[in-house]
């Protein structure tokens, strides 16, 4: 396998993107407006995300999270809060060897940003 993909149908496509590229920063691979609507971002390496356009009818995904490793969580998370995001949980090193903040994206997608600072020996 040489690629993965989170797929997420949101009921509300145009903030959901722009949280996404604006607020945190990730590229635009591709656009389509012309059999349905849908956008590609860039999430890591070989990550992507995949946003289509939906409604109250569609079958969101319920119970997912996304987790993307940092350089640097603290200052990642000072950019987020300066561009509004309030935090679950603010940066705080873990028992398992990861400095993790969490915090709440659009239609309620939990999102974990984390530092690997240890061994969890």
């Amino acid at each position: 396998m040489s690629e993965f993909r989170v797929l997420f149908t949101a009921a509300d496509y145009d903030t959901t993107v722009a949280f996404f590229t604006e607020t945190m920063g990730l590229p635009v691979l591709r656009s389509w407006d012309d059999n349905g609507r849908g956008t590609i971002i860039s999430a890591a390496g070989e990550g992507q995300i995949e946003i289509f356009a939906g409604d109250e009818s569609s079958a969101n995904l319920r119970g997912a999270a996304l987790a993307w490793q940092v350089d640097d969580v603290d200052q990642r998370c000072a950019r987020l809060e300066a561009a509004g995001v309030e935090f679950v949980a603010p940066p705080a090193d873990q028992p398992w060897g990861h400095r993790n903040a969490t915090f709440t994206g659009p239609e309620g997608l939990t999102i974990t940003l984390f530092t690997v600072i240890g061994d969890a020996s």
